[in-house]
């Protein structure tokens, strides 16, 4: 009795479900915007606080409105305290440039 071999049907579902789940992260995309309540962005909350040495230390003190520069991407300017890696509290004013997915693509210092 010959056996029937399940891996190319496998192969093919794990296939359309790796396709459906990019899609969804395409169609779930949206662009980055203040929030309502206190100005924030969340994709750059989440950049900093995956960036920062110590993430639970980050205090924001001002967000600029979201602008969409001429190419097409995003930029906001936070401010924000935070402990440097010597443990002492430093203001940092940073330009950051998102694309429209709300991916960070890059970040300025300010003086």
């Amino acid at each position: 009795m010959k056996k029937f071999n399940i891996f190319p049907l496998k192969s093919v579902f794990y296939l359309y479900i790796g396709i459906f789940i990019i899609f969804v992260n395409i169609i779930w995309a949206y662009p980055p915007y203040n929030e309502h309540d206190d100005n924030s962005v969340k994709q750059v909350i989440s950049h900093l606080k995956a960036t920062e040495i110590y993430p639970g230390s980050i205090e924001f003190i001002s967000w600029s409105p979201v602008v969409i520069i001429t190419t097409g991407n995003y930029k906001v300017t936070v401010t924000f305290k935070s402990l440097n890696r010597f443990k002492r509290i430093v203001k940092k004013k940073q330009i950051i440039i998102m694309d429209e997915t709300g991916k960070v693509l890059n970040v300025f210092n300010c003086r």
